[in-house]
């Protein structure tokens, strides 16, 4: 997992994307997805289990992959298909409320 600077563009751009829910649940962005993706969902799910996290969903898809992301108590997690994010942040889930 990569931890990504707060104050950095990188950042900025990240939780620019994480802000945005375009679903919670597979079917809610997809007609027909595989098993790969369900396995993907299923395992970023359990992620956000173990964290205890807060506000799971799908921040974008295409039809070849999707990002997921959740607020913890200590930041922001966001799973890609290429990569695992954490940027470290206080009151994230009051920020993402705030967002909406």
């Amino acid at each position: 997992m990569l931890t990504i600077n707060p104050n950095t563009q990188r950042a900025e751009r990240l939780l620019s994307s994480a802000m945005t829910c375009e679903g919670f649940f597979l079917q809610d962005c997809y007609g027909s997805f595989s098993q790969a993706k369900s396995r993907a969902w299923n395992n970023c799910f359990q992620m956000y289990l173990e964290e205890k996290g807060e506000h799971f969903h799908i921040c974008s898809h295409n039809t070849n992959t999707f990002s997921v992301a959740w607020f913890t108590d200590e930041g922001v997690r966001m799973e890609t298909a290429y990569n695992s994010y954490f940027i470290p942040m206080e009151h994230a889930v009051d920020k993402y409320l705030h967002w909406l």
